[in-house]
């Protein structure tokens, strides 16, 4: 290297003071940077003085360098161009491309020229097509047959010149096989065929399917493999899709979608899966208050779920107190027809009368299943739970006629009979209510009449006692609870007042004035 050579503006400018001929060769600039390196060589070469090295640039302008080992100089000028022939050198017509049937498609012709060039499209020497005010040529609703070799021919004053596209126009992928609709039983397994023609040495398809809109993985990355698989797939030889183990939620509309570079088809088919009826919705004790506690018997309500099939051909209903295990239900009843759970009133509710089965007392929770008799039953239903059971009365009384208690009918028909016999047999039936000696028989139908008067109203007021006896206790623990505030009130109160006489002790300010007069007395 030259012996004054020297380096300026940080490194970035190589000075060679004098150069020599030897000086002539390639020399390379390394940049360097933390992360990064980039270098670039260039060539110097010394020529006798005077000989100057003239580059041309062609940038809008044309630039004219002169150049020595002792200065430069520069000449520009402007280069416009008012006529030229047309050419596709710069931007020619794409050399193919492919197209769906039933498709458009748009083929660019973008020739410079100047003056502006004519553009017309040709096949077969024909001109053929829509060509668009830019050049362009659009083809509508192709077909197979629209397949060729597109020219696009741009000419002005000066010339013409040519540049041509190949047109491929692939038939779209048609079904052969269709997913149908299926129905099957909960846990069985089932397939939805697709399969579609296409030709393989032009294009590729790819099978794919979504359940109710879902894109279904058949990667094993979710929970979609262990229900559903696609194994020709990757052979591309069908899209054939199991459905393995089906529940409920699996119960829905499938479609197969078959892509290709050309665009896609679909078809698709539903898929029933019957079983057990689902579990009854809204169970409630009937005219249970807030406090969930009914006085007697109970009625269970409750609404049908969903079929899935099948129709509910009877019921089972389960109990445990709420002091019983979680697991330990017992049955209440297990064959309930669905036809004696029909409420007239009410025709969406199920209902049924639970009747001295409860202990007085006891809270229960309750659930009701959905049986079929070919299928099985549903789940159990949720609720309701921590419902009391105060006493052994139906709360509807004698709404139902045939299941009275029998003895308000005994006590009716003796009635009838008291009634109709006027004879001394009155006696024998009205042992406990009469009195031993009788005077004569008008005497005795007298006394057994308002004897037996007296056990009708008996029997009418028993239910009325049963809630005049609950009202009566309350009212009692709640008179028995205000005595006792009032007792503790009163028990205060002397505290306080034997505090302010206790010997020694500091008696009140407002009492200070007139203990000072007694003691100056």
């Amino acid at each position: 290297m030259h012996p004054q050579v020297r380096y300026e503006d940080h490194n970035r400018r190589l000075i060679i003071p004098k150069a020599r001929l030897e000086d002539s060769g390639a020399y390379k600039c390394t940049v360097r940077s933390a992360s990064n390196t980039a270098s670039k060589t260039t060539y110097l070469g010394l020529q006798g003085e005077g000989v100057a090295i003239c580059v041309w640039f062609v940038c809008a302008f044309v630039c004219c360098e002169a150049r020595n080992s002792i200065s430069m100089a520069r000449s520009n000028a402007k280069l416009r161009a008012l006529s030229i022939a047309p050419t596709f050198d710069i931007t020619p017509v794409v050399s193919s491309k492919q197209a769906a049937e039933g498709g458009d498609v748009i083929i660019a012709c973008r020739p410079q020229a100047a003056p502006r060039a004519s553009i017309r499209w040709e096949r077969n020497g024909g001109e053929v097509g829509l060509v668009l005010p830019n050049g362009d040529l659009q083809l509508e609703s192709l077909t197979v047959a629209d397949s060729g070799t597109y020219t696009c021919v741009a000419t002005n004053d000066l010339g013409e010149a040519r540049s041509s596209c190949v047109l491929t126009v692939q038939a779209m992928s048609a079904f052969t096989e269709r997913p149908e609709d299926r129905e099957i039983l909960m846990n069985e397994s089932t397939t939805f065929p697709c399969k579609a023609s296409f030709d393989r040495s032009k294009t590729d398809i790819v099978y794919s399917w979504t359940f109710n809109s879902h894109v279904i993985d058949f990667t094993g990355k979710t929970d979609d493999s262990v229900t559903y698989s696609m194994p020709f797939a990757e052979m591309r030889e069908d899209g054939i899709l199991y459905v393995t183990g089906a529940k409920y939620e699996h119960e829905g509309q499938y479609t197969c979608r078959v892509s290709s570079v050309t665009g896609f088809i679909t078809a698709g088919a539903y898929l029933k899966v019957n079983g057990p009826p689902g579990e009854p919705g809204g169970v409630h004790v009937r005219g249970a208050g807030n406090d969930r506690s009914l006085k007697g018997d109970l009625e269970l309500w409750w609404q049908k779920g969903s079929k899935h099939g099948f129709d509910v051909t009877y019921y089972i209903i389960e109990y445990r107190s709420v002091y019983d295990d979680r697991d330990a239900w017992k049955v209440l009843i297990d064959d309930l027809p669905d036809s004696d759970t029909t409420i007239d009133e009410y025709p969406d509710w199920q209902g049924y009368w639970v009747k001295g089965q409860l202990s007085p007392g006891t809270s229960y929770n309750f659930r009701v299943r959905s049986c079929n008799s070919q299928v099985g039953c549903s789940a159990p239903s949720v609720g309701p739970y921590g419902v009391k059971c105060n006493g052994v009365r139906n709360p509807r009384g004698d709404a139902d006629g045939d299941d009275d208690d029998d003895d308000d009918d005994d006590d009716d028909d003796d009635d009838d009979d008291d009634d109709e016999d006027d004879d001394d047999d009155d006696d024998d039936d009205d042992d406990d209510d009469d009195d031993d000696d009788d005077d004569d028989d008008d005497d005795d139908n007298d006394e057994d009449d308002d004897d037996d008067d007296d056990d009708d109203d008996d029997d009418d007021d028993d239910d009325d006692d049963d809630d005049d006896d609950v009202i009566m206790m309350m009212m009692m623990m709640m008179m028995m609870m205000m005595m006792m505030m009032m007792m503790m009130m009163m028990m205060m109160m002397r505290m306080m007042i034997h505090r302010i006489h206790m010997p020694g002790a500091d008696p009140p300010r407002f009492k200070q004035k007139s203990f000072m007069r007694i003691y100056q007395i």
